[in-house]
């Protein structure tokens, strides 16, 4: 047989084995492609010269929903790296970049970095430069690159790095327009860049409008709608502007069913998630605003109540409670783009409760705002709504925050890309009560049970079911402003153990105290202290976790930056069915205070009669009682103070949330494309046809033509598997 014949029939066998592994990745080369805009001709690319104004354009600049977070003078040295061959981000690791755009740009670095290349940060940094000094010299490599990532991304087929991430491609649109109010009245205007830059919007454009990536159930998908409507407005000519801007508000109207609660929570978990939610609808209702589309008024007051809520949320230093995915840092602007918190703002009202949402928040000695030593902040977390974005396994989580220190915090956001994310977004995260290896997605359901308050105390009973018959019911009162006793009654869960971990906060040292499950915790910048005493029913354990076990691994020292602090923790253990345990704490903010009794239960006869003796302020002795739905103090100073409660079923109000977002997960099906799993399945493959190829080589080096004969049953085996693959994984 001739070498071109021996050729030819390699080709014939080897095809359908080559299909089946091509067929793997067909799925996502289909959900990834998107039409190309209709040709740009000469006369839409003379309209989008003239139209928007230059003053709208000029209003627009600026605004991103990647912040680069750099000044004047750090934007141009940035900059100058890139001249260089070197792409460097806030918090990030320097990486090679490429100035005539390399598709190794999209892979180099960490998840942040990958999201900002992709999402057009390089040319932002050269555009800025070039407006800040106007050296030619940062607009012609802004060009290039944005040219060379057009023509690559209009011919690729699968995503590299985040090329194709919903982010990303919102944030193109405003560098896009941005770059277009520069080029296009430039003397050196080409057709061919412009037809590439306004081709890369319109794609961008139609990335964000197809169904099947529309991000429903997050904050990605506002800022996909506020990407087309930034589409509309700085590129109102080119083709399907006007449709981008009507779907735009469709969305939104479904999504703010779902991801803003009546009273203007942003329904992500996460306290740094609501002014970021608050500054997204702000600039999506502003752009509606400019495009002459009506924003109905329950939005805006719904706006107004999300404001409203975030003032609750920042310390007098700029901090948030660290629950869900929020950062440690001060970094009030890094959720707020281009709304700096106004000097003086500060908590509207000392208790809030939202018993749908899922939060209580307590403040006392906001009379003496921003004199951090006389503030506290206490909060309570009972959220969960599944499906929405920035969870961690952390209902009935309490964060204790009390003259400028955090005492007691959930370990907060850790980067998707770290191998430690699993864990930090798990149980031991947190200090909420969990079943022993209790998984994060495991099926729960919490319940707001009853709050009362009065001028000098402020009680929460809260809940969780789930899974199984596990049921933890979490009572947190607080006696302003000093004293706070949280008590956990466990049920439902006969031969398990349920834990619950405190984690100390930054730069906090837990020391171990005089009595048996007594700490003292205490800092270096301040001689404040908190003594903490732990007590339980038979059964209940406590014990100081040594930093390297930590609550896993500790926290970040910065949000997004690499690097992590480790934390003290105290782990308290009790049975997991008919038990009870109790956190007493005592906050003296002078560091003269000595407890002059130890925490314990003098009466338990369920979690709704009870009474407890603590150390009370001013080497007081307190006793706290519960009968039904009355709390009463009784201090051996002898002050008094009782507080009913009220009952606060909010399920109906929560499954109207459930149902708005099952809707539109309905109308929006999204199906998961397993990138890693079908590498996986790819390089298995492959093997597996070259264990094949050198089987059947081996056999023909011994003759008699059973190679031959074998080959030929090896395809219908290929071919059934390929149609199986793709029915069991519903490729």
């Amino acid at each position: 047989m001739r070498f071109g014949d021996r050729v030819v029939r390699a080709a014939v066998w080897l095809a359908i084995p080559a299909l089946v592994i091509a067929s793997v990745w067909v799925p996502v080369i289909q959900h990834y492609q998107v039409p190309d805009p209709p040709p740009l001709t000469a006369e839409v690319i003379a309209q989008a010269r003239s139209t928007p104004s230059e003053a709208l354009l000029e209003d627009l600049r600026g605004e991103r929903l990647l912040l680069l977070g750099l000044d004047g003078s750090e934007v141009v040295g940035a900059a100058e790296d890139l001249l260089r061959g070197r792409l460097r981000l806030i918090g990030q690791p320097p990486v090679p970049f490429h100035l005539s755009f390399s598709a190794d740009d999209l892979a180099a670095g960490t998840a942040v970095t990958r999201l900002y290349v992709a999402g057009l940060a390089p040319a932002d940094l050269l555009l800025r430069a070039y407006e800040s000094t106007r050296d030619e010299r940062f607009f012609s490599a802004a060009r290039a690159w944005l040219t060379g990532f057009a023509r690559y991304e209009q011919k690729a087929l699968r995503p590299r790095g985040l090329l194709w991430n919903d982010h990303a491609a919102a944030n193109r649109v405003f560098v896009l327009s941005d770059f277009w109010r520069v080029y296009r009245g430039r003397p050196d205007f080409d057709v061919r860049t412009a037809r590439a830059v306004l081709t890369l919007a319109g794609r961008s454009g139609e990335l964000l409008a197809v169904p099947h990536q529309f991000t429903f159930a997050t904050n990605h998908g506002v800022m996909q709608n506020i990407g087309l409507l930034r589409f509309g407005l700085a590129f109102p000519t080119l083709p399907r502007s006007e449709f981008y801007r009507r779907l735009a508000l469709e969305r939104l109207e479904d999504q703010l069913a779902y991801y803003v609660s009546e009273s203007g929570v942003v329904l992500e978990h996460s306290a740094g998630y609501q002014p970021f939610g608050v500054a997204l609808l702000d600039l999506a209702f502003r752009y509606a605003g400019l495009l002459d589309l009506a924003v109905p008024q329950p939005w805006k007051e719904k706006l107004a109540r999300a404001e409203r809520f975030m003032a609750q949320l920042p310390r007098p230093d700029g901090t948030l409670p660290m629950y869900g995915d929020t950062g440690p840092s001060a970094g009030w602007e890094r959720y707020l783009p281009g709304r700096p918190r106004p000097l003086g703002m500060r908590p509207v009202e000392s208790v809030t409760w939202d018993p749908v949402a899922g939060y209580a928040i307590w403040w006392d000695g906001l009379e003496s705002w921003p004199e951090a030593r006389r503030i506290r902040q206490t909060v309570v977390t009972f959220s969960y709504f599944p499906g929405h974005a920035h969870k961690h396994a952390d209902e009935l989580s309490v964060l204790l925050w009390a003259g400028g220190q955090t005492w007691w915090t959930d370990v907060g956001y850790w980067p998707f890309d770290r191998p430690e994310r699993d864990q930090a977004t798990s149980w031991n995260g947190s200090s909420a009560p969990h079943l022993a290896d209790e998984s994060a997605e495991s099926r729960r359901t919490p319940r707001a049970l009853f709050h009362g308050s009065s001028p000098d105390a402020v009680v929460v009973d809260v809940a969780r079911e789930g899974p199984g018959g596990y049921r933890v019911r979490r009572q947190v009162v607080h006696l302003k402003p000093d004293v706070w006793l949280v008590i956990d009654a466990v049920t439902g869960a006969p031969g398990r153990v349920s834990v619950t971990r405190w984690t100390a906060g930054p730069g906090v040292l837990v020391q171990t105290g005089r009595t048996d499950g007594v700490f003292v915790l205490s800092t270096e910048k301040s001689r404040a202290r908190l003594f903490a005493g732990y007590f339980g029913s038979s059964g209940t354990a406590v014990r100081l976790l040594p930093k390297t076990l930590g609550p896993f691994i500790g926290y970040r020292t910065e949000a997004g930056q690499a690097g992590q602090r480790d934390a003290s923790a105290v782990e308290l253990t009790q049975p997991g069915d008919d038990s009870w345990a109790a956190a007493a704490w005592l906050f003296d903010g002078n560091g003269t205070a000595e407890p002059v009794v130890a925490p314990a239960m003098k009466v338990w006869h369920g979690p709704e009669e009870w009474r407890a003796l603590l150390p009370g302020a001013g080497g007081s002795a307190l006793e706290i009682t519960r009968n039904g739905n009355r709390v009463s103090f009784a201090s051996t100073l002898g002050a008094s103070e009782t507080v009913v409660l009220e009952g606060a079923d909010a399920s109906a109000q929560r499954e109207k949330i459930i149902r708005a977002f099952r809707r539109t997960a309905e109308e929006y099906p999204r199906t998961p494309l397993r990138i890693r799993y079908r590498e996986w399945v790819t390089y298995t493959l492959v093997g597996v046809l070259l264990v094949q190829e050198g089987f059947l080589l081996a056999i023909a080096r011994r003759g008699r033509g059973l190679a031959g004969r074998l080959r030929p049953l090896a395809l219908p085996l290929w071919a059934l598997g390929g149609v199986l693959m793709a029915l069991v994984l519903g490729w």
